[in-house]
């Protein structure tokens, strides 16, 4: 790759298997392979050089727009920027699958609910030890009564 920048938390390279002129790849400089492995000053680091990357484009060889995607799971954690120009032949698009209302607000209220639940956790984590040490005393009462059908047991076992 042709090295562009680096820091302490990001690596910002041209890309070596380029699909438009002005692909770049910004990548942490910690070997990971999933967002959720970040700090929050790697995470907003690592998108402010996107950002940036996706500004010098339009204004270093005149792209009309950019393509920002993450790359994860894979041998390491990408963010790829891909210079735009009209009629370029690029085709980044998907055919999204149309949800029902009905199931659109019910995926909405689980997110809701687990971000809300994730941000009393934080800003409560003394209160939050707490509840999940209940919780768990609770579960291994409900193991005890082997045999019996306990709607509580699928729910405290239940993977998200």
């Amino acid at each position: 790759m042709n090295h562009l920048f680096s820091d302490s938390l990001i690596s910002i390279d041209l890309s070596d298997a380029p699909v438009s002129k002005g692909h770049i790849i910004v990548s942490p400089v910690r070997d990971v392979k999933n967002l959720i492995d970040l700090s929050d000053d790697e995470i907003s680091t690592l998108f402010f050089g996107a950002s940036y990357s996706a500004t010098a484009l339009f204004e270093l060889i005149g792209a009309h727009g950019t393509n920002i995607f993450l790359t994860e799971g894979n041998s390491k954690l990408e963010l790829n920027v891909v210079a735009r120009k009209e009629n370029d032949g690029l085709n980044m698009l998907w055919n999204p699958t149309e949800l029902s209302s009905s199931d659109m607000d019910g995926i909405f209220n689980k997110l809701k609910d687990t971000v809300d639940k994730l941000i009393w956790e934080r800003d409560n984590p003394e209160e939050a030890k707490k509840a999940k040490e209940v919780i768990s005393v609770k579960k291994e009462e409900i193991v005890e009564e082997k045999g019996k059908k306990n709607i509580l047991f699928n729910i405290f076992n239940r993977k998200p």
